[in-house]
Formats: structure tokens, C-alpha cells, sequence
């Protein structure tokens, strides 16, 4: 982030200084660059394929070029028989324990679809807290959305399949006509138009009466040739 802050200084001219905002989640991250009202921008690393509120953050928000790609994992205690997406699915759907731990609601999202319906998304903030909690059983199994988790040589590690895209996230801005003169401009053009299409209407009317030997306007005055009157005597 502070990379894309000193290039747009250097390119604009202008010292461009960074702040950042924390929040204790994803979620709240989101919702704050969706409002716009205390940030600007995501860091540079937020899912693309999540979530805001119920509507997929790529419809939602607007998002810079994607900044990475990085594969994903879960992790189980070792010797659990646990070691393949298929083989997790199962053992949440067997239940009864259905946790599965997660560092952020947007990670939840990037692999839900490969879960049951009847997961227990349960997030967990702290990656040691998370990784001591698959140990003791509280979850059957912990996320972690690129590396290994901490003391990776306790736990059974496989890759989800997916590659995730990560981004910049920004408020997306709705753009309306406002102008009051273009309003006239387009009312205006009704009206010539609604104008011409009346006359064309008449017109036609008109000329249709005439062929048919019945005009709408007749002659006010019967004129006859002078030779066909009779002079009196």
C-alpha cells in the first residue's frame, strides 16, 4: 500500500500521505469502504470473490487490477484421517461437531460452496488461538488463506483448489444525470417530436380525403365557364 501511495505522489506532484484504520474484522473493513464516510480504500490484499452484506463484493464495490493470486488451505489435526477437501465435507456432514474455523467473513465465502449447508462458520480472529483450537477438537478443521499454519508439522495441511484474487476494495460511485438543463433539452425534444407526429397524422388524413373525391375543405364558390351562362334579355 505504501508502494501505490508514493507512485501516485510521484506521478501527481503532490504528496499523498497514508492512513490507516483498523477494525476487528473483514466485515467491518468492508462495510466502511462501501460507506466511504472514514476510508477511502481496502489495504491491497481483500478477497475479491467475497461478500458485502448479501451481494457479491465485485457487483457491490469497485476494485483495483488484481494485486495477487495466492492459494488457499485447511488444515486438520494430524491423524484424524482428515486430508482432502471430499474427506472434510464428509466429516462435517457426519457432524456432530460442525466448526470450522476462519479468520475473517470473506474467507468463509471464497470457499463455502466447497462445504455443507450445515457448517458452523466459526471465526477466530487469532491464528495461534485458531490452531489450538483444532488441536484440542473445538474445530475440525482451521483456514488459512495462503502459507501453512503456525507448527505446520502438527497438522494434516491440504489446498482447497482455489486460487483467490486479491484487491484493493473502493466505494462504488452510482452515476446519475443531474443536470437541469439537459432535463429541458430532453423535454423539449418530446415535445417537437410528439408535434411532428401530429401533423403527419393530419397530413396524411388530409390527402387521403382528397383522393377519394371526398376533401375535407370544399370550395366556398361554384365556378362555371363564361360561355355555358345565358345572357337575359
Amino acid at each position: 500500500m505504501q508502494a501505490i501511495v508514493s507512485t501516485m505522489s510521484a506521478h501527481y506532484g503532490k504528496t499523498i500521505e497514508l492512513q490507516r484504520v483498523y477494525y476487528s474484522n473483514s466485515v467491518l473493513v468492508v462495510d466502511a469502504v462501501a460507506k466511504a464516510d472514514d476510508v477511502e480504500m481496502s489495504e491491497p490484499y481483500y478477497y475479491l470473490s467475497g461478500f458485502h452484506a448479501t451481494t457479491p463484493r465485485i457487483e457491490s464495490l469497485a476494485f483495483s487490477c488484481i494485486t495477487a493470486g495466492l492459494a488457499s488451505s485447511f488444515y486438520t489435526k494430524k491423524g484424524s484421517g482428515v486430508t482432502s477437501v471430499d474427506a472434510l465435507f464428509d466429516k462435517v456432514s457426519q457432524g456432530p461437531n460442525r466448526a470450522v474455523g476462519f479468520i475473517g467473513q470473506g474467507n468463509y465465502d471464497a470457499v463455502s460452496a466447497m462445504l455443507p449447508d450445515s457448517t458452523t462458520a466459526t471465526f477466530v480472529t487469532n491464528s495461534s488461538d485458531m490452531a489450538a483450537n483444532v488441536l484440542s477438537g473445538a474445530l475440525v478443521a482451521g483456514y488459512v488463506s495462503e502459507g501453512a499454519p503456525l507448527n505446520a508439522e502438527l497438522f494434516d495441511v491440504f489446498e482447497t483448489g482455489i486460487v483467490s484474487p486479491r484487491v484493493s476494495l473502493f466505494h462504488k460511485d452510482v452515476l446519475t444525470c443531474t443536470d437541469d438543463a439537459d432535463d429541458v433539452s430532453i423535454v423539449a425534444i418530446i415535445v417537437v417530436a410528439a408535434i411532428t407526429l401530429v401533423l403527419a397524422l393530419l397530413l396524411s388524413f388530409v390527402i387521403v380525403r382528397e383522393r377519394v373525391g371526398k376533401p375535407l375543405f370544399m370550395p366556398l364558390l361554384h365556378q362555371a365557364a363564361v360561355e355555358g351562362v345565358k345572357p337575359q334579355l
